[in-house]
């Protein structure tokens, strides 16, 4: 048992064996010490004793049932966990962070392990959910559902603001090999506004500060607002001044008074 166990990684360190022992032992030895002191008449002892041995009893297939749920789970997740990982490896998605400059943050990790792990991660949650509803832990059950519904958000956002760096670097690469004059400017005002708008896109997602991400784009536009109305109110007053007095001195001529416009 105890060879079996370590190939599956069950027991590292650990004697199943011994373990199993000593349950059999406390199974053994515990009713025997209560039908003692019930034979010793002693019921300020054995009467407790007997009620929690019944309750233990009786929770015993459900921490039998439990403890199956999470080994099968460490087992079969194991082996899914090794599969992705062969699987993305094969496909050559270890190669993608960098192409997307962000080999940085998977160097150590390929990013194959990291979505077998997580896999694995997320199977081992589901189960201790399982297993704690089970037991009737249905408090920790609970927690673990809202912890796994959190770490669902967090990996959408992670995906989001992933595939937005790219796409804000391929918009910024296209708009500089286009060879326009103000090519470099336009990069990287495009550029940060893809970022931006992700950023706020990934956050959504994670449910983390709604009200500050909402607050913070509308000052955004708030404030872009505020500086085309200035830019174009008190910087361009004279040419809006001029272009205003050739559309007035326009209409004047196409009147129904006046000659026809040359223009």
């Amino acid at each position: 048992l105890d060879r079996q166990a370590s190939t599956l990684g069950l027991a590292q360190g650990i004697s199943l064996s011994r373990l199993l022992g000593t349950i059999v032992f406390i199974l053994v030895f515990v009713p025997a010490l209560i039908a003692a002191l019930d034979a010793l008449k002693v019921e300020a002892l054995s009467n407790p004793a007997t009620a929690m041995l019944h309750k233990l009893f009786d929770a015993v297939p459900d921490i039998f049932g439990a403890l199956v749920i999470l080994v099968l789970t460490w087992a079969v997740g194991r082996f899914i966990a090794d599969l992705i990982t062969r699987l993305l490896a094969g496909l050559g998605a270890d190669a993608i962070p960098a192409k997307i400059g962000l080999g940085g943050l998977f160097a150590t990790v390929p990013l194959s392990v990291f979505a077998g792990r997580t896999a694995l991660f997320f199977a081992m949650l589901f189960a201790i959910a399982e297993a704690a509803g089970r037991v009737g832990f249905e408090q920790v059950r609970t927690l673990v559902a809202t912890f796994i519904e959190f770490g669902g958000d967090v990996l959408l956002g992670g995906a989001i603001l992933v595939i937005g760096y790219w796409l804000a670097d391929l918009a910024a690469g296209a708009i500089e090999r286009s060879g326009s004059v103000y090519s470099a400017g336009s990069a990287r005002i495009a550029r940060f506004a893809i970022l931006g708008l992700v950023l706020g896109m990934g956050l959504r997602a994670m449910g983390i500060a709604d009200d500050i991400v909402n607050l913070a784009f509308g000052l955004t536009l708030g404030a872009i607002a505020v500086a085309f109305a200035l830019a174009f109110g008190l910087g361009g007053r004279e040419a809006a001044g001029k272009l205003a007095d050739h559309w007035l001195s326009k209409l004047r001529k196409d009147g129904p008074g006046g000659p026809p416009s040359a223009d």
